[in-house]
């Protein structure tokens, strides 16, 4: 099994109108899945992150689970505007669920 989801420059590629490598927050984009091939592959890829690709062993997967939290948090503190945001949105779809039921 691969991970292309460890923190580096592809990944938290920064939220903008015009990003290369994501069109929304689901879905990566040609530039993305072009990479993830050529690195499944094993061919060379110009320009992509030393930790593009990682393989995970069951030895491997705690360790690399708590290096995305780890990256999520950093993010957070990095990022208090947008989890503010989110914190709002949530909060609202929290209190429109209790009513609709």
């Amino acid at each position: 099994m691969y991970s292309f989801s460890q923190p580096n420059g592809w990944v938290d590629e920064p939220i903008s109108s015009r990003m290369t490598y994501w069109y929304d927050t689901f879905h990566y984009s040609l530039a993305m899945g072009r990479g993830m091939l050529a690195s499944l592959a094993g061919l060379p890829a110009s320009g992509l992150p030393d930790n593009f690709m990682q393989r995970l062993t069951p030895e491997r997967v705690a360790s690399h689970i708590e290096g995305r939290r780890a990256a999520a948090r950093r993010w957070a503190q990095d990022n208090p505007s947008l989890v503010a945001q989110f914190e709002e949105a949530r909060r609202k779809w929290l209190a429109s669920e209790k009513t609709s039921h």
